[in-house]
C-alpha cells in the first residue's frame, strides 16, 4: 500500500494496526510518500491519494473528503491587505503544494 505521509500518520497507522492485531496471518507493507505511483510498476496493490486526476485503468472509491483552506501569515496581510471577496486574491500572491497536480493558479 501506498499513502500520503500525513493520512498514513493518522489514520492508516492505527487502522493497520488494529487490522493486523485481528489478522495475524495478513501481512502489509506500507509506503508512506506523496510520490504519485504505477501500481503495476511498483507492485503495489493500493495506493491511497488526494486527487482528481485519475489515471486510466484505475479503479477508484472515495473514502472521505477533505477541505482545503486559504491562510497567511498576519504581516503578510499587514503588507498586502485583507481580501474581503475571492476575486480580490488575484492580487496575492500563492504558495502551493507541489505535488498536487492542480492549484497553481487561482480560480
Amino acid at each position: 500500500m501506498t499513502a500520503p505521509p500525513d493520512l498514513g500518520a493518522r489514520f492508516l497507522v492505527p487502522w493497520t494496526a488494529e487490522f493486523l492485531s485481528r489478522h495475524p496471518a495478513i501481512s502489509i507493507e506500507m509506503e508512506l510518500s506523496n510520490e504519485s505511483r504505477n501500481l503495476f510498476e511498483s507492485h503495489f496493490d493500493l495506493a491511497i491519494r488526494g486527487t482528481l486526476d485519475i489515471g486510466p485503468n484505475l479503479v477508484t472509491r472515495a473514502l472521505g473528503q477533505a477541505s482545503l483552506i486559504t491562510c497567511a501569515r498576519a504581516d503578510y496581510l499587514d503588507r498586502r491587505g485583507l481580501p474581503l471577496r475571492p476575486e480580490d486574491l488575484a492580487d496575492h500572491d500563492l504558495m502551493h503544494f507541489s505535488t498536487l497536480r492542480q492549484g497553481r493558479t487561482w480560480t
